[in-house]
């Protein structure tokens, strides 16, 4: 055998070798995707935001990380505490009705995912929660202290609109309060709340109506018709979707039939 064939020969990788090349080649491929997927996962994926309980007013954030596009969750959700001192006083003062334990729910006052943000109808309610005077006074945490009697009828009125989803119809709830005392107030507040409740639920349900959600619409009548019974115009509402809806008077709760 010649010395160039010896020596071509002892130049050529054994088999080991090339196996070695592809395996290093294959790590390096899947590093690079790992890292290009969790700079992607971390860069896009991350959610974050604050979220309202309408039964407790309690607050929390939450934060947890995804994978883009396909909305797997890969890291755990970290939440914390963020309740004010005026749905503190609320809860410790038991001016909410008690909520059944495995019942809470969670709207969204603000929320990101990625680079896109987005505020909830949860909002409109912490709005008023968070509201301070010039000196930073709360602004309700002061009315409700003033006037407990009063408070006791409205905060209750409040968490239901809030957890049937109606915060649109908070602001003129509240305006109701505005002003109202306790000393003065207490034997025709309670009348004037039932009313504006009444509408709010019966404009709420004719949107539903309009949007052709009869069985949305039949239950938000029926909580219209809890605070003005005898009102004739709602019972016909009712009616009218209760035949659309085939007939049956629907028990669902407003919160389950969102607004269109």
């Amino acid at each position: 055998m010649s010395a160039a064939a010896t020596t071509a020969k002892g130049k050529s990788p054994s088999a080991a070798a090339r196996w070695g090349l592809r395996i290093l080649i294959f790590l390096l491929g899947l590093f690079a995707i790992v890292a290009v997927g969790g700079w992607f996962t971390m860069t896009f994926g991350g959610v974050a935001g604050i979220e309202l309980c309408p039964q407790t007013f309690e607050r929390r954030s939450f934060a947890y990380y995804e994978i883009p596009l396909t909305g797997w969750q890969v890291t755990k959700n970290t939440r914390i505490n963020m309740t004010g001192d005026m749905e503190e006083y609320l809860v410790t003062n038991k001016l909410l009705p008690k909520t059944p334990k495995g019942q809470a729910i969670w709207h969204i006052v603000q929320a990101g995912r990625g680079r896109r943000s987005w505020t909830g109808d949860a909002q409109i309610l912490t709005n008023y929660f968070d509201a301070e005077d010039a000196d930073g006074d709360s602004i309700w945490l002061e009315w409700t202290q003033t006037n407990p009697k009063l408070a006791g009828i409205l905060w209750p009125a409040i968490s239901q609109l809030a957890i049937d989803e109606l915060y649109i119809y908070v602001p003129e709830v509240l305006s109701l309060a505005e002003g109202a005392e306790d000393a003065k107030d207490q034997a025709t507040f309670s009348p004037e709340l039932n009313k504006r409740l009444g509408e709010a639920y019966h404009a709420a349900a004719l949107r539903c109506q309009e949007a052709q959600n009869h069985e949305a619409a039949v239950a938000y009548l029926n909580q219209a018709l809890k605070y003005a019974p005898d009102n004739s115009e709602y019972v016909q509402a009712r009616t009218k979707s209760q035949a659309a809806a085939g007939g049956g008077q629907s028990e669902t709760s407003p919160s389950k039939n969102k607004l269109p």
